[in-house]
């Protein structure tokens, strides 16, 4: 499916349906959020080929450097490794179906309600790297994507993984160095028999939601 790396053209959406948390709905994908650039807070894809959209429900993330867990329904996560390379998680917490009652489960793995896609990054990479990212496509030469279905970074037990692919369209400042607003789209294949496809964020970071250093 070409839609990741085709160009879409911002629109300016007026008449969907917008409730609480500005899920503008996409007249040409039902059930997915329009595409868009204005910190809208929107996640959505296609997860074989059933809805799936971001949530207000948390999920938990370990905090390594106070060995503590905090709870985030999107988190950005630079994990230092052991390997030449450390590691950058885009993490956000979802469900099937545009409601919650809306969907009915038949598989265990569906259960699963964070959608992460990572990418190697530099040791010692800060926000102005990050920054530099905007307009990057992956994977590119040396820098593979991985993609999972799980439940957060503290509970690895569920976790499903894949190989996928990320466009950060746009990141840009929101008055602050430390805050920022990030669009983009992604895909993914878990196995042969879990495909997310059409994915895409329109998402605002306060610093709470990232640990990436100045």
């Amino acid at each position: 499916m070409k839609l990741l790396f085709c160009l879409l053209v911002f629109v300016v959406v007026s008449g969907f349906q917008c409730s609480s948390d500005y899920f503008y709905s996409d007249p040409n994908d039902p059930g997915l959020s329009e595409f868009s650039d204005h910190g809208y807070q929107q996640v959505s894809s296609y997860i074989n080929d059933d809805p799936w959209v971001g949530a207000s429900q948390a999920y938990s993330h370990f905090n390594l450097a106070s060995d503590s867990f905090y709870t985030y329904s999107q988190y950005i996560w630079l994990q230092a490794t052991a390997a030449a390379q450390d590691t950058l998680h885009f993490s956000w917490s979802g469900r099937f179906g545009v409601t919650q009652s809306d969907f009915v489960y038949t598989y265990q793995w569906q259960s699963n309600n964070v959608v992460t896609l990572s990418i190697p990054v530099p040791k010692n990479f800060t926000i102005r790297e990050f920054y530099a990212l905007r307009g990057k496509r992956f994977p590119d030469a040396g820098t593979p994507v991985s993609i999972s279905l799980g439940n957060g970074v503290a509970d690895q037990s569920t976790t499903l993984d894949g190989t996928g692919k990320i466009y950060l369209v746009s990141i840009k400042t929101m008055g602050e160095a430390s805050e920022f607003q990030m669009t983009g789209l992604y895909e993914g294949n878990i196995g042969d028999s879990i495909h997310i496809t059409k994915g895409r964020f329109d998402s605002r970071f306060y610093t709470y939601e990232h640990n990436l250093p100045d």
